[in-house]
């Protein structure tokens, strides 16, 4: 999947979260964490509490403390303060599935910011590791292959990187860049390029790397 458009500076985050809306649409993780503006307006106390009495349950919560702690004292009154809670029921939800598709945007700038993202490993995966050593070496820092090939030795643009998102059930390893209109298309030429690189040869060294980064 990719989503790209010439948009406002600071544009970074609601590029990503534009595309997360794509690959996940009409599921819960493909909505903005803000909401929309429209229900956002709607809101009022008596929403708020019923949207409360329905979510906050004792089985959802966790309590967690960290420092020089009493851990019998904390306990305590974890317990006093918490306890009166009812325990109600864990969330039952599908888990969510990535759709691949293509997005497209137009807003006059002078820089296009493009994402490519693919599915991957939730938190709760072995493989989660592995994830994050691969993002780091793709587009961790100025010596990853991103940042050395698109930008140092091509000079295509002045922000790149790859990301690895994961949740509960789900996840995303990802690229971001931002280029000029003109340098979009070899962009994303160099970049999946550099992309299908890994799948061939990683060196010891770039593992060591981005162990060491993370």
């Amino acid at each position: 999947m990719f989503f790209f458009f010439q948009a406002e500076d600071g544009i970074r985050d609601l590029v990503r979260s534009r595309g997360l809306g794509d690959v996940y649409k009409g599921q819960p993780l493909g909505r903005s964490i803000l909401g929309t503006s429209e229900l956002i307006a709607a809101v009022d106390r008596e929403k708020m509490l019923a949207w409360r009495d329905r979510n906050y349950w004792a089985s959802r919560i966790v309590v967690a403390a960290a420092g020089n702690i009493d851990h019998a004292k904390f306990a305590e009154a974890a317990a006093k303060l918490f306890g009166s809670i009812e325990r109600g029921q864990q969330p039952q939800r599908e888990p969510p599935s990535f759709s691949g598709t293509e997005q497209k945007a137009q807003k006059p700038l002078d820089q296009t910011h493009v994402v490519l993202s693919f599915a991957a490993p939730s938190y709760r995966d072995p493989e989660i590791y592995q994830l994050q050593v691969l993002s780091s070496i793709l587009g961790g820092g100025m010596s990853s292959r991103l940042f050395q090939e698109v930008r140092e030795k091509r000079g295509l643009c002045y922000s790149v990187f790859a990301f690895g998102s994961a949740y509960e059930d789900a996840g995303q390893i990802g690229v971001y860049a931002a280029s000029s209109p003109e340098h979009t298309e070899e962009l994303l030429d160099v970049t999946s390029s550099v992309m299908m690189s890994v799948t061939s040869a990683v060196t010891d060294a770039e593992v060591a790397r981005a162990k060491a980064q993370l």
